[in-house]
């Protein structure tokens, strides 16, 4: 696990499997744009962090091992419904894909044009705030993984 902070627009979680587009993301979107950044590898090291600390954007690898993206975004709509939360892929986005990421909020395609990757980012961040859904301390009261 990484960790950029940065006191930035906010706080992203990025759950990529691999470490080189993990350090793109935390690169472009730490580094160069003032989001703080944590990236995991697995969903279930994401669950935990969802469960202890606020977010305001959860970025994951749609091609997770096990379903895992899957099941960590129905897990996080059940949990924290007002957490924003987007797909990263590299398949080519067609109805089998779309039908299974229907309930994200969006998605950028690998690969990740740095552009794509930071208006994604601030929008998405931007309207959950918007929205005011989360709770107060942005944190589930329950397990989700």
């Amino acid at each position: 696990m990484r960790n950029t902070p940065n006191t930035g627009p906010g706080k992203i979680l990025v759950v990529e499997r691999d470490p080189a587009v993990a350090l793109f993301a935390e690169t472009i979107l730490g580094v160069w744009e003032g989001f703080e950044v944590t990236s995991v590898a697995s969903g279930s090291a994401a669950a935990a962090l969802v469960m202890r600390e606020p977010w305001d954007l959860v970025l994951a690898d749609f091609e997770l091992p096990d379903a895992e993206a899957l099941r960590l975004l129905a897990a996080v709509r059940h949990e924290a419904p007002g957490l924003a939360f987007a797909m990263i892929t590299s398949f080519p986005v067609l109805q089998p894909t779309v039908t299974a990421m229907a309930d994200a909020d969006g998605y950028v395609t690998k690969p990740i044009k740095p552009a794509h990757l930071v208006g994604l980012a601030t929008s998405l961040i931007e309207r959950s705030r918007r929205s005011g859904e989360q709770s107060a301390d942005g944190n589930p009261a329950t397990g989700i993984f």
